[in-house]
């Protein structure tokens, strides 16, 4: 068996539109809450010409100047010197477009100072070509003054299995968590300060879930992005999640969220039925909430005041968290229903067969 490894190059070419080079003396200095540009671009395993079939993305790593660690052997007492690779400055992506990108993003206000060299990783792939490639063409330090007065921590919002989400929403016992991020300087994705991370808390559990490295950046807009993670272990009822994160000027937001776990989702549970508007004088849609991730069927039955079978409904749901079936106000005759009450039933069966039913009351005006 081999291992199959990126059979591309990834190139950095040029950073802040100064191309590279191995002279150290004239590479770029990067401070922090600067600005940098990088352009790239993917070539073949011998280098040459640009692949200029590649589209696909771009995954760049910038990490601080190294660090001369020194490590004591227990069993000799022996010192030893080891050089580390210094703590992550940026961690981003970007579209590859004919073979080309372009990156943009600030530098944070936590890094080294050491005037040193850094590190540039970049991995890009497509539907069938894998490439990487680094550079070191580039040193960390200094500080740019005057960047204004921006106080304000990232935007964040929290999501449970898919961006339907609402707080109080019932959702699945094993649910994904999605913690979209956007700030109009950056996200913070270096951990190397204290506290300086993206992290979230469920309930009253003092220990938080570092999300740092899950955090993925938006293809068209480096300074917004997506955390997300499985969330396991889960008891049933009500819980609270809370969420922090920081941009790279160190402002810090937090925002708090609350939902619900079902206690099993092998059997199907419906929750907050609602028909809206009620009174209606036409149209008026049927919604509830729901624990399942797989599509189910739901037939909606509405009868007279006297059992007389008015309309049925059938519909397919594939959406998470929230089902929504309209009624149109016509009956089976194809004729506006007449002014009264009205009683609904919602059945509702999941793909394993499980079914529950639920009722409710429509009240239509003329």
């Amino acid at each position: 068996m081999r291992l199959a490894f990126p059979e591309l190059i990834v190139s950095i070419d040029a950073i802040n539109d100064q191309s590279v080079t191995d002279s150290i003396s004239a590479m770029p200095l990067l401070k922090a809450l600067s600005t940098v540009k990088i352009n790239g671009s993917i070539l073949p395993p011998s280098g040459g010409a640009i692949d200029t079939t590649f589209q696909g993305k771009a995954l760049l790593t910038m990490t601080d100047s190294d660090i001369n660690a020194r490590i004591v052997d227990p069993a000799d007492d022996v010192t030893h010197q080891i050089l580390e690779f210094g703590g992550t400055l940026n961690r981003s992506s970007y579209r590859v477009v004919n073979g080309k990108f372009e990156a943009s993003f600030v530098m944070p206000k936590d890094l080294s100072f050491t005037n040193e060299q850094g590190r540039l990783f970049g991995y890009a792939f497509s539907d069938k070509k894998t490439a990487k490639g680094s550079s070191r063409a580039f040193k960390v330090g200094g500080i740019v003054s005057g960047t204004g007065s921006d106080r304000k921590g990232p935007v964040i919002d929290i999501f449970m299995d898919d961006r339907s989400f609402r707080a109080g929403n019932l959702v699945r016992k094993s649910p994904l968590l999605l913690v979209d991020l956007e700030d109009e300087t950056g996200i913070n994705t270096t951990g190397s300060s204290i506290g300086h991370k993206i992290e979230i808390w469920f309930d009253d559990n003092p220990t938080p879930i570092d999300l740092t490295s899950s955090f993925e950046t938006s293809l068209d807009d480096s300074r917004k992005g997506t955390a997300q993670k499985q969330i396991f272990d889960l008891t049933s009822g009500g819980h609270t999640a809370r969420a922090r994160a920081w941009d790279v000027l160190n402002n810090y937001s937090e925002i708090l969220t609350n939902f619900r776990v079902a206690a099993t989702d092998k059997t199907i549970i419906t929750d907050n039925l609602l028909c809206y508007p009620n009174p209606t004088s036409n149209s008026t849609t049927i919604s509830f909430q729901h624990n399942q991730s797989l599509p189910f069927t739901v037939e909606i039955h509405i009868f007279a005041t006297d059992g007389s079978l008015v309309r049925s409904i059938n519909k397919t749901i594939e959406g998470l968290h929230t089902a929504a079936i309209e009624w149109d106000g016509i009956n089976i005759d194809g004729a506006r229903a007449a002014q009264g009450n009205y009683i609904y039933s919602v059945d509702v069966r999941a793909a394993n067969g499980d079914v529950e039913k639920v009722y409710g009351t429509i009240q239509i005006t003329r």
